[in-house]
């Protein structure tokens, strides 16, 4: 159990490091956007829109799968369904509002398109971040790692902040508390 229980953190650590990264990303994305936007919409401009957008999907959709299957491997180790059962919810709310996201920023890439875009994902983190939540409480109560819980209220308390603007920086701050929570539980494990 130790071996799997340190691969599982291991696993939740990167996702969550990848995650930390993806807003990086985003902010390229919307500068390019806006300065391709006031360079005339230059070719140039748009190659690296859609690169830093396609950087920022991969990425995310690489942390975000690390980290669901850390959780799938952390419920089957602590005999917890509960958190696989959260973590489904979660994976399928953020990869649909990630892919609808990514469609509707393709399909319209300059600054107004992209707010759209962006605001189409709050609406989808809102279930999303109730989901990841739940099933970081029950990894508090299973590990005594309280950061869990704490990114889990984290994540949530920014996904509502989103509406106004703020949230996606409490969002970032919650993927720095689950790197955190994922490295006292590898260190826990070992």
């Amino acid at each position: 159990m130790g071996g799997d229980l340190v691969s599982a953190a291991r696993r939740g650590w990167l996702g969550s490091v990848m995650l930390f990264w993806t807003p990086i990303f985003v902010i390229i994305a919307l500068a390019v956007s806006l300065a391709g936007a006031i360079a005339l919409n230059s070719v140039a401009f748009l190659v690296l829109f859609f690169a830093a957008l396609i950087a920022d999907f991969v990425l995310g959709i690489i942390g975000v799968i690390n980290l669901v299957l850390s959780t799938r491997d952390l419920s089957q180790i602590y005999n917890e369904p509960g958190i696989w059962r959260y973590m489904r919810r979660f994976f399928a709310l953020y990869i649909a509002g990630l892919i609808l996201t990514q469609i509707a920023s393709a399909l319209a890439p300059n600054p107004i398109a992209a707010r759209g875009s962006v605001f189409l994902f709050i609406i989808l983190n809102i279930p999303a971040a109730y989901s990841l939540r739940d099933a970081f409480k029950l990894l508090n109560k299973l590990t005594g790692i309280t950061e869990f819980e704490d990114a889990g209220r984290d994540y949530w308390l920014g996904a509502w902040l989103s509406l106004i603007l703020v949230g996606a920086f409490v969002i970032w701050y919650s993927y720095y508390v689950m790197i955190k929570a994922f490295g006292k539980l590898r260190a826990q494990a070992r």
